[in-house]
């Protein structure tokens, strides 16, 4: 069975007791830094939100992960993107740029960053693009 849960503790994430049948964490208005292997025990983790959290850097992200939405941060830049990706919502941080997109995106919204656009490589799979105020 699946589940979807809503955290406001970095403590309740890291102690949570069920993680092998969480499918999508919701994270938002946690304001600190996370450590880098904080999904590392949410094997089945498709869908991660990490909002409004004031957060320079992601942790490590699941490799599983299809979607995954972190928007109204801080965050310069992004992790390694796992190659699952589908759909990427990164608006209003100050990302500068990507690291590799995979080749399986369809969704990239990054507006309102620090994005040099011309500078990035977009898949041939992407069909939602919404990248305005940038550089």
């Amino acid at each position: 069975m699946s589940q979807i849960v809503n955290f406001n503790s970095i403590d309740i994430i890291q102690n949570y007791q069920d993680k092998t049948t969480v499918t999508e964490l919701i994270i938002s208005n946690i304001n600190m830094e996370f450590p880098t292997d904080l999904f590392s025990e949410y094997i089945n983790v498709v869908k991660i939100t990490i909002e409004y959290c004031n957060i320079t850097q992601l942790p490590t992200l699941p490799s599983n992960l299809t979607e995954l939405s972190c928007k109204n941060n801080r965050l310069t830049s992004l992790p390694d993107l796992p190659p699952t990706l589908i759909k990427l919502y990164c608006e209003n941080n100050k990302l500068i740029t990507f690291p590799s997109l995979p080749s399986t995106l369809t969704t990239l919204w990054c507006d309102n960053n620090q994005l040099i656009l011309n500078l990035i490589t977009f898949p041939v799979s992407l069909v939602d693009l919404k990248c305005e105020n940038n550089l």
